[in-house]
């Protein structure tokens, strides 16, 4: 079951990335032996706090020992999982690949797009606002685009003593 569903994760990245052995936007997915890594988890954890609940933590800490041999061993003795060799298989990851790339791109041109319409929607409106408080001021002087001439309060200064 595991190698099954290594294949479909391999030709679903390659489906996302591009063509994972012709490199493109190679993301390698590796088998790894896992066996006794619950075990250790559960071990660990209780040497931790026997007392502790094992139901929620179990996977995620069997997780990190599987990552931590992984590293540590330079993930030598892991198996590569390769696209299959079927020309069927990989034609369609090609196919597959090719479409959502064109849908990525399609998107990113609406949100360029739109991005670009706000801005403009955005400069006609301050442009609409300058020219309407350009006409009133015209017509009305400063009165119609409120803007007043505002007196400045003089402050009288401080006269300081020296005693």
């Amino acid at each position: 079951m595991t190698r099954e569903f290594a294949d479909i994760l391999v030709c679903e990245v390659a489906k996302r990335f591009g063509l994972i052995d012709g490199v493109r936007g190679r993301v390698p997915i590796y088998l790894w032996d896992e066996r006794y890594t619950s075990k250790e988890a559960a071990a660990r954890a209780k040497s931790v706090n026997p007392k502790v609940d094992l139901y929620k933590n179990l996977d995620a800490e069997a997780a990190c020992i599987i990552l931590e041999y992984y590293y540590v061993d330079g993930g030598l003795g892991s198996e590569e999982v390769k696209l299959p060799e079927d020309v069927g298989v990989r034609e369609e990851v090609e196919r597959a690949w090719a479409e959502g790339r064109e849908k990525r791109e399609r998107e990113r041109d609406i949100w360029r797009q739109t991005r670009e319409d706000r801005l403009n929607a955005k400069q006609f409106a301050i442009d609409r606002s300058e020219k309407l408080e350009k006409k009133l001021a015209a017509q009305y002087g400063d009165m119609a685009t409120g803007k007043k001439g505002k007196k400045k309060k003089k402050r009288k200064k401080k006269k300081w003593i020296v005693l």
